[in-house]
């Protein structure tokens, strides 16, 4: 097989309603000899592998890969075996791009050494109305960043214009040819920051423009409450953690991740008091809890609030396991 200069992955599941504008939206790089795009469609119920086909049909540089449903991680790794590009970019079914700054990523990633190429998104509703963006405020066209900064901007909060979010980031494909994504949800945050660990990471650039477009559906795996969505992102929440702690990264940036993981784990903990009623859940949460007090200097942000919010779950936490978790 011919090497191709990108290789654009989409899991697909049950996006019958959604698939063609994902992939009408990717205009530039259709029928582009030097673009290979996969559609993994992950054992579809409705009539996802069909438009698949039908799309592959109209387009000369798509193929479709049909699967048993293994799921969203499953997908993309059956995908990653696949590719042949330099660089690789793993595009939702269900979301969209501006077009029009396609050929600026087209000519970055063709006459740069970029190992990664993020770029501003925007969260929108079904209809695509946009219900907020996510840029830095600076106003140059794309922005040079060190990995410490890169770090710094998906961890720091504000206005998120560098998410932990995948499909806003392309990647040189020799970064990640070893690499897979881990059987979970929320996985895409340890999947970066595993990548970020590869010290051969020298050159990030960002295309300071809203180039993705993160459709909010209410239906989707990440917005529902279960017992697997909970304890997944408190997995994610360790995985993460243990990557900074592996790269070294500043104290002031593992503060910033405490923060995140304490507001992360009173989310888990609440909502599984509410709803799942998971022991387990409700046992790991106040690990991870514990674990943030125990550091010096990890609640030198934390409002008082926080911290006494912190204190109610670890008691009510350990109580209702005895009452009526399961």
């Amino acid at each position: 097989m011919k090497s191709k200069l990108l290789s654009i992955i989409i899991p697909a599941y049950n996006v019958e309603f959604f698939l063609t504008k994902a992939v009408t939206s990717l205009s530039f790089f259709l029928n582009n000899e030097k673009v290979e795009i996969f559609i993994i469609n992950d054992g579809s119920t409705d009539d996802t592998e069909l438009i698949g086909h039908q799309l592959s049909n109209q387009f000369s540089n798509i193929t479709v890969v049909t699967q048993e449903n293994m799921g969203l991680s499953a997908a993309r790794n059956v995908g990653l075996k696949q590719v042949n590009g330099t660089y690789t970019y793993f595009y939702d079914g269900d979301d969209f791009l501006n077009s029009v700054y396609l050929k600026d990523i087209f000519m970055i990633l063709e006459q740069t050494s970029v190992d990664i190429l993020s770029f501003g998104y925007a969260q929108v509703d079904d209809d695509g109305t946009e219900l907020n963006r996510h840029l830095f405020k600076d106003d140059s066209f794309y922005i040079s960043l060190s990995k410490a900064d890169y770090i710094h901007a998906i961890i720091g909060g504000g206005t998120d214009p560098v998410a932990g979010y995948l499909p806003t980031k392309i990647i040189r494909t020799s970064l990640i040819r070893t690499l897979r994504f881990r059987q979970m949800n929320y996985e895409d945050m340890p999947f970066v920051f595993e990548l970020l660990e590869n010290e051969n990471i020298h050159s990030i650039l960002y295309l300071n423009r809203v180039v993705y477009n993160y459709v909010q559906r209410k239906d989707s795996i990440t917005h529902s409450i279960t017992y697997t969505n909970l304890s997944d992102k408190l997995l994610s929440l360790w995985l993460v953690n243990n990557s900074l702690n592996k790269m070294g990264v500043s104290k002031k940036v593992l503060c910033l991740n405490n923060e995140r993981m304490l507001i992360q784990a009173l989310w888990v903990s609440s909502l599984n008091i509410k709803f799942v009623r998971s022991r387990l859940v409700a046992s790991n949460a106040n690990r991870l809890l514990r674990m943030l007090f125990s550091f010096s200097g990890s609640t030198r942000r934390i409002s008082l609030y926080l911290r006494l919010k912190t204190f109610y779950y670890l008691i009510i936490n350990v109580l209702l396991r005895f009452i009526y978790f399961r």
